[in-house]
């Protein structure tokens, strides 16, 4: 996967585990499978943070994070020919 960004902000990558807590899925409802590139010290099991964002800033870990906030997003799409 290839993200192109000219600022460091954080992208929300379409998973979460709004439905069951500890429990990812993408905004499609797949599950999330097992690359799950979290940082460290994030917090799984936190009720007020449901979604999942990438932080470029943080070599583009994944962070728990508010769904109420506004952030950009990244989408996938088919691969050209």
């Amino acid at each position: 996967m290839t993200i192109a960004t000219t600022n460091r902000r954080p992208h929300y990558i379409g998973l979460s585990d709004r439905a069951v807590e500890g429990t990812f899925v993408h905004s499609d409802g797949t599950a999330l499978g097992s690359f799950r590139p979290f940082r460290t010290n994030s917090n799984v099991n936190n009720r007020w943070k449901d979604c999942v964002i990438m932080w470029p800033s943080s070599s583009y870990q994944w962070l728990y994070y508010s769904c109420n906030s506004r952030r950009n997003y990244v989408c996938q799409r088919a691969a050209s020919p």
